[in-house]
């Protein structure tokens, strides 16, 4: 196997498309929040609540497309040297014996 050999190893998990998004929601939840908090006026705020928007859109996207991610890295990656975790048995690691 790769692992005894040494080869490095990834795990790749298709909900990670979905981190950026969640982070740049929240970030901009909190600055549009505050800046209608405070009296700003609308025109400065436009542009964060679109930028919000985009950022759930994305987020959606990227969720619905979870599957493909999913069943794509499932038959390309071990064309190109990678083992499915099904395949592993005994939880090796490249550091163990």
């Amino acid at each position: 196997m790769n692992i005894e050999n040494r080869a490095p190893t990834v795990r790749i998990t298709p909900g990670v498309w979905v981190a950026p998004f969640c982070a740049a929601f929240s970030l901009l939840g909190i600055i549009v929040g505050c800046l209608r908090a405070v009296p700003v006026s609308d025109h400065a705020i436009k542009p964060f609540e679109r930028a919000f928007q985009a950022a759930v859109l994305g987020g959606f996207v990227a969720m619905f497309l979870i599957p493909a991610t999913s069943v794509i890295q499932r038959f390309y990656m071990p064309g190109i040297g990678y083992s499915m975790c099904s395949e592993l048995e005994g939880h090796p690691t490249m550091w163990g014996a």
